[in-house]
C-alpha cells in the first residue's frame, strides 16, 4: 500500500540536494533561450537620403520564414523583389527547450517520490532504479540538446550578421557596391551564451546526478 510519509531529510543527501540545483539550472536554460531577441542594422548610402535596415529575430529562430528584406532597397518600390535571409534553427532551439521543461517536471516528480514517499524508495527497488535509468536518458538528452544548440548558435552569429546580410541585398554586395552599406548595430548574443553554459552545466549535473543515485539502486 503507497501511503504518504513525509521525509524531507532527503534535501540533505546530494540526490536530494542536487535536484533543486537541476530544477534551477533547467529553469534558467529554457528561460534564456525562450526569452532572447536581438537585432541587426544597418545604413544604406540612397541618394539623397541614406536608409536604415533593422531585422529583428528571436526565439524559435526561424530566420528564413520570419524575414525577408528588399533586393534593392535604394528603389524599393511595391514591385521590388524580397528576399529571404537563410537559417532556420527551430529544430536545435525548440529541442533544447523541451529537454530543459521536462527536466524540470521530472525533479519535481522526483522530489515528491523523495520527501512524500521516500520508504516506498528504500523498499521497492523498482524506484531507484527507474530513477537511475531517465537521469542517464536526461544526462544523454543534455548532451545532444547543448551539443545541438551550441551549432545553431553559431550558424545563427553567422547568418543574422550584416556582413552576411550585405550578401543578399544588391546595394550592399561587398564586391560591386563595396562600402556602400555599413553596419549600424550588431546583434549581441550574451543571452544565448549564458543558454549553452547551462546546457552544458545540466549536463554534468545529470551526469553527477547518476553517481548519487546508483548508490541508492540495489
Amino acid at each position: 500500500k503507497m501511503e504518504s510519509q513525509m521525509n524531507f531529510n532527503v534535501a540533505k543527501e546530494p540526490r536530494g540536494f542536487i535536484k533543486f540545483i537541476q530544477i534551477f539550472m533547467a529553469i534558467l536554460a529554457f528561460a534564456t533561450t525562450c526569452g532572447f531577441s536581438s537585432y541587426t542594422q544597418f545604413k544604406v548610402d540612397c541618394k539623397p537620403t541614406p536608409k536604415q535596415e533593422t531585422l529583428r529575430f528571436a526565439y524559435p529562430f526561424r530566420i528564413s520564414s520570419e524575414h525577408e528584406i528588399p533586393k534593392f532597397i535604394c528603389n524599393e518600390t511595391d514591385k521590388t523583389p524580397k528576399l529571404s535571409l537563410y537559417g532556420d534553427f527551430a529544430a536545435p532551439s525548440q529541442f533544447y527547450v523541451f529537454v530543459g521543461v521536462m527536466c524540470f517536471l521530472y525533479c519535481l516528480a522526483a522530489l515528491v517520490l523523495y520527501f512524500f514517499f521516500s520508504h516506498v524508495y528504500a523498499e521497492d527497488p523498482r524506484a531507484p532504479k527507474a530513477d537511475l535509468i531517465i537521469t542517464i536518458v536526461f544526462a544523454v538528452l543534455w548532451f545532444i540538446s547543448s551539443t545541438a544548440w551550441a551549432d545553431g548558435v553559431t550558424k545563427l552569429k553567422e547568418y543574422t550578421s550584416s556582413n552576411r546580410i550585405f550578401f543578399e541585398v544588391d546595394e550592399c554586395h561587398p564586391v560591386r557596391h563595396k562600402g556602400f552599406c555599413s553596419p549600424i548595430s550588431e546583434p549581441g548574443f550574451a543571452g544565448l551564451d549564458i543558454s549553452l553554459i547551462c546546457g552544458f552545466t545540466n549536463m554534468f549535473l545529470w551526469a553527477a546526478s547518476v553517481w548519487f543515485i546508483w548508490k541508492e539502486t540495489p
